[in-house]
């Protein structure tokens, strides 16, 4: 009995560990893109000041 608890608890364990680790995948990339928009938004913001001070 203990045995067969034991074995649940490891396969459950194992599911959470590859839940939490496509969670932490998918907020990676979220960041990531994140990260992209904003330089993007710098760069033009940084082209309309070039831009006006010629």
């Amino acid at each position: 009995m203990a045995k067969n608890n034991y074995k649940k608890q490891e396969k459950i364990i194992k599911e959470v560990e590859k839940i939490n680790h496509d969670f932490l995948k998918k907020l990676d990339d979220l960041r990531l893109e994140h990260d992209k928009k904003i330089q993007e938004i710098l760069d033009k913001s940084k082209m309309r000041k070039i831009r006006k001070s010629l």
